[in-house]
This record gives C-alpha cells, sequence and structure tokens, in this order.
C-alpha cells in the first residue's frame, strides 16, 4: 500500500457489503477486499477512492466536480442540394460517427444561420437567382467539426412567356421578352455555364435537366429544361411464347441508370397499350397467340416525362398447339387428316405436317387451312403425323400436336 494512503484495519464482515468510517476528507484510499473462512484467506482485491472534500472552514463538505469531454466531430459528408426554390433551398448530409445522432448541425449562409437535430435542413429568406455559399458542420457540447461547404444558386421566377425546346445535346431559347441568359445551372444548382451564352445552348448531356435563369436588369425568372435521352438500341427478344416475351436493350448515356421506359404495345387487331418499367428490361404479357407485335422503346428522362426518340422490333407470338387431329379415308397409300385451332390469327396460320415412319427420312409437308390428304405412303406402314402451326411470317411456329396411324395393307389378287 502506497505511504501516502491513510490506512485502517477493519473488522470482519459477514455480509457482502460494508460502510467504512473515520476516514479523513479529500483524502485517497485503497481499500483490499478478500474473503476468510477457518483462517483461510482467499485472493484479494482493490480499489482506490477518494473521500469528499471539505471547504476551508473543515466543516462545509465540498463537491467532486465531472467533466465530460467530446472529441472532435467529423465532417459531414454527401453533402448536397435535394431541392431549389425561388426562396428557399434544402439540403442533405451525411456523417457515420458513433455520436452523430447527439449532434447539433449548424448551417451557415447568408442572411441567415440556423441550426438542426438531423441531418437535412431547409434555408430560408434567400433572393431568387442568387449564387449562395452553405457552410455546414456538427457541434456536440460546444465542440465543433470540421466544415463542409456548397455552393447553389436559387431558381428565379417562372417564365412562361418564353420558349424553350431541347434535343439531346442542345437546348434552343425562342423568347420576346427583353430577356438575356444570366447563366445555365443544373437541377440540383451546380453552375453550367455562365458566360457566352446566346439562345442556342450546346455541349449539354443526354436526359439531364438544366435550369437557365434569365434577367432583364430588374426582372429575372427561370426555365427548367430536361434534354432528351438517346434512342435505345440492341433490342433483343427472347423466351416468346403463345402469351408473353421477354424484351432486353441499352441505353449508355450517363443519366441513363434515372432513366425509365416507356414501351408501347401494339398490333393490328387491338389498340395499342403502354407499360413503364424502370431498367432496361421487361416481361411483356397478356398477349395474344400467333400475333404481330411492334414493341416501341421511348426512353424517358428522371423527370418523368421527357422522352428521347424511339426505337422498336416486330415479333410474332407462338401459335397454341392444334388438337382434336382425326384421321379419315385410310388407304394403302394415302390419308385424309383434319384437325382445329381455335386462336384468333388462325385464319392466317399455316401448318407444317411432319410425315414420319421407322424405314425412312421424315419428309414435311405445308398447308394453308387445317385439313390435308397426306399421299405417297406405303401400305401397311405406321406413320406418325406431327402437325406443327405456323404465324403468318411462315417461320414462327408453335409447340406440335400429333397423331399415329397404320395405312392399308396391299393384297396380291389370284
Amino acid at each position: 500500500m502506497n505511504e501516502n494512503l491513510a490506512q485502517h484495519i477493519l473488522p470482519e464482515y459477514i455480509n457482502k457489503s460494508a460502510t467504512i468510517t473515520g476516514l479523513e476528507p479529500g483524502t485517497l484510499y485503497e481499500i483490499t477486499v478478500f474473503a476468510q473462512i477457518a483462517g483461510t484467506e482467499g485472493d484479494a482485491t482493490t480499489i482506490k477512492t477518494y473521500t469528499i472534500p471539505l471547504a476551508a472552514d473543515n466543516v462545509t463538505k465540498g463537491d467532486l466536480t465531472v467533466k465530460r469531454l467530446y472529441t472532435k466531430p467529423s465532417a459531414v459528408s454527401e453533402l448536397k442540394v435535394i431541392n431549389i426554390g425561388t426562396r428557399e433551398v434544402t439540403l442533405a448530409w451525411q456523417n457515420s460517427d458513433a455520436e452523430a445522432s447527439k449532434y447539433t448541425y449548424w448551417i451557415l449562409s447568408s442572411p441567415k444561420n440556423i441550426t438542426s437535430p438531423d441531418k437535412s435542413a431547409t434555408i430560408t429568406g434567400l433572393e431568387p437567382g442568387t449564387l449562395y455559399e452553405i457552410t455546414v458542420f456538427a457541434q456536440i457540447a460546444g465542440t465543433e467539426g470540421d466544415a463542409t461547404t456548397i455552393k447553389t444558386y436559387t431558381s428565379l421566377k417562372d417564365c412562361s412567356s418564353i420558349n424553350v425546346n431541347a434535343t439531346t445535346t442542345e437546348i434552343n431559347i425562342d423568347t420576346k421578352e427583353n430577356l438575356t441568359i444570366s447563366n445555365v445551372t443544373f437541377a440540383n444548382g451546380t453552375l453550367f455555364q455562365n458566360s457566352s451564352l446566346t439562345n442556342s445552348i450546346g455541349g449539354l448531356s443526354p436526359g439531364v435537366q438544366y435550369i437557365i435563369n434569365f434577367q432583364n436588369g430588374t426582372e429575372a425568372c427561370s426555365k427548367k429544361i430536361t434534354t432528351m435521352p438517346t434512342p435505345v438500341f440492341n433490342i433483343e427478344v427472347s423466351n416468346v411464347s403463345t402469351d408473353e416475351v421477354s424484351l432486353t436493350w441499352e441505353n449508355k448515356d450517363a443519366a441513363a441508370s434515372e432513366y425509365s421506359y416507356r414501351i408501347l404495345i401494339g398490333n393490328e387487331s387491338s389498340s395499342a397499350r403502354n407499360m413503364i418499367v424502370n431498367s432496361t428490361k421487361a416481361v411483356i404479357p397478356s398477349l395474344n397467340p400467333g400475333t404481330l407485335y411492334r414493341f416501341t422503346i421511348f426512353p424517358r428522362a428522371a423527370d418523368n416525362k421527357t422522352e428521347g426518340h424511339p426505337n422498336r422490333t416486330s415479333i410474332y407470338t407462338m401459335p397454341t398447339p392444334v388438337f382434336n387431329i382425326e384421321v379419315s379415308n385410310v388407304s394403302t397409300d394415302e390419308v385424309s387428316l383434319t384437325w382445329e385451332n381455335k386462336d384468333a390469327a388462325a385464319s392466317e396460320y399455316s401448318y407444317r405436317i411432319l410425315i414420319g415412319n421407322e424405314s425412312s427420312s421424315a419428309r414435311n409437308m405445308i398447308v394453308n387451312s387445317t385439313k390435308a390428304v397426306i399421299p405417297s405412303l406405303n401400305p401397311g406402314t405406321l406413320y406418325r403425323f406431327t402437325i406443327f402451326p405456323r404465324a403468318a411470317d411462315n417461320k414462327t411456329e408453335g409447340h406440335p400436336n400429333w397423331t399415329s396411324i397404320y395405312t392399308s395393307k396391299s393384297f396380291s389378287h389370284i
């Protein structure tokens, strides 16, 4: 035991607690506890503690003061503008510190500073069409983290009288107002261009929203316009069945990850319908068998209304199998077949009949109706007739159905 520590030898206790008295105020004590039974002692456990000090009058008890110190918070990350108005902007950010839920965030800008307990904030009271520098930092118990800064323009009032048209890489402006273009920003407020601006602004990216800010010295306004996405390409069709097909395609625009796609599904016998998907693939359901469909794909920008020029492909669905195959007029060298197909498009079908037996190579016969006379057969031979329905393109076939029968035997005359 340290010689500066007061020492007390205490009596034995039979309980698991003890109150130690007769100590000196403001003194560090080292207290050792061990168990004993029948003169045998266990290992000791030691703790150190201070008693509460007295004031100068040696009567008034002092207080123990505990001060909690925090390390410096990390700087916020992923600071971005998520909404822009004429008089306000909304920011969002991230902070992955373990204590981040206890932080207060300071947002510094002109004309005022605000705080937020959350990882987002809306700054109000701003001026339209103005560039602001906004600084954000975390704070806890007076300890501040490093600052992160972003610059953004506020929007201007709407310019309804100005006509703005866009291609994939260019914006063309038609205005009769006495307005000049002050700058062009991206949708998040980041400056795109503020010099050498004319009524035709090029060098843009497809499928991206831009804000064009106008002014005439006393009035100002802004116009949002999204450039057109480029057309899709490399459309491929797979998994064609009687009632659905799968489509895939490509789009290499830098903004393509934010695109959706409108698929116009049309055929000659029914009204076209639309289907919206958020990826470069789709399964098109509820189709009719043996029918020619055209699938027209429009890329759509993140505003869900600006579409690029379409690209398209056409495909026939598979006919359904024939049924109720009947054989009649069986002779030594020919038979008659009939069958049915109730598809709405069946009037345009042809049928491929595969004629086979075990002793000769199979041959095909094409007919344009649901009946056929099969000639040039061998007497007394088992034949299998497999019938494939074929769509109007003369190549898209449905699954087959079949029947088997023996031709009649040939008898010699005596």
